[in-house]
């Protein structure tokens, strides 16, 4: 039977729910679903910024604004959390809240707060996918993306609000028929459990095993009939050579013996005479 395992908080703070979709036995019906445990009872705990209008969610692009880390994942301090690139050729200006790119009639226009790091300078020559700004984690945490809600099932595009990097927070990514434990919104300790079940996958690795031993073990049975075959071929080789000289030495004495006759009696026709 396998064993139940359980994933257990390892800071104390609030449950927040990412496409986590349940049965009514709270049952999890579809992988990828999230769940964070934040702390936000210090200001300083959470590093957020937004966008003048929603973004589309990109990553590691080089056109326009590109994300550099998934949802739920570590980031370390300094590390970059987005970047804009330039979407064309042509010259900066820099204004406080803009970045332009210029080229003839092309004009590309790029928004930027007091959370970008601005890479160029007014007046810089730009090119294509050239890095104009980019944004840092300020500290260690757990990048949080909000996403806009789709309008549709069919509405495949991610568009993001806002982002925010927290500091005193987990995110665990929650395994289809995992039991959920605790609820949505709900204050928990350093501990609890969140949620438990059994990972399937486990069966399949253990035939995998049993898989690999199997094929060792044909491997070893192959190399050994191969081996066997090659000392077989080796002792008949030997045993060919150790034959061979009796008789061309009996055929050299009989050839001697009956020189005589070789012009009725050839040597091929001697040997099968007798």
């Amino acid at each position: 039977m396998k064993d139940l395992i359980s994933i257990r908080s390892e800071v104390s703070g609030i449950v927040e729910f990412f496409q986590i979709k349940t049965n009514k036995l709270k049952r999890v019906l579809l992988p990828g679903g999230m769940i964070f445990v934040t702390n936000r009872q210090k200001k300083e705990s959470a590093f957020k910024f937004g966008f003048a209008e929603p973004v589309k969610y990109t990553l590691k692009s080089k056109l326009a604004l590109a994300f550099h880390c998934h949802h739920g994942e570590e980031i370390e301090e300094g590390g970059d959390v987005a970047t804009i690139y330039s979407e064309t050729d042509g010259e900066a200006s820099v204004k406080k809240n803009k970045i332009t790119v210029t080229k003839k009639s092309l004009v590309k226009e790029y928004s930027i707060d007091k959370n970008f790091i601005v890479l160029v300078n007014d007046g810089d020559k730009i090119k294509l996918g050239q890095p104009l700004a980019k944004i840092v984690s300020p500290f260690y945490g757990i990048v949080k993306y909000a996403f806009v809600p789709q309008e549709s099932e069919k509405d495949r595009t991610k568009k993001i609000e806002y982002v925010e990097v927290l500091q005193n927070a987990v995110a665990y990514e929650i395994p289809d028929e995992f039991q959920i434990k605790v609820a949505n919104g709900a204050d928990i300790k350093s501990g609890a459990v969140i949620a438990e079940g059994v990972i399937r996958e486990e069966g399949y690795e253990d035939l995998s095993i049993e898989k690999e031993s199997f094929e060792e073990e044909k491997e070893e049975e192959e190399t050994s009939a191969e081996e066997e075959v090659d000392e077989a071929e080796d002792e008949s080789r030997g045993d060919f050579s150790y034959e061979e000289e009796p008789v061309e030495s009996e055929f050299e004495e009989e050839e001697e013996a009956n020189s005589g006759d070789d012009d009725d009696f050839p040597p091929f026709k001697k040997k099968k005479s007798k």
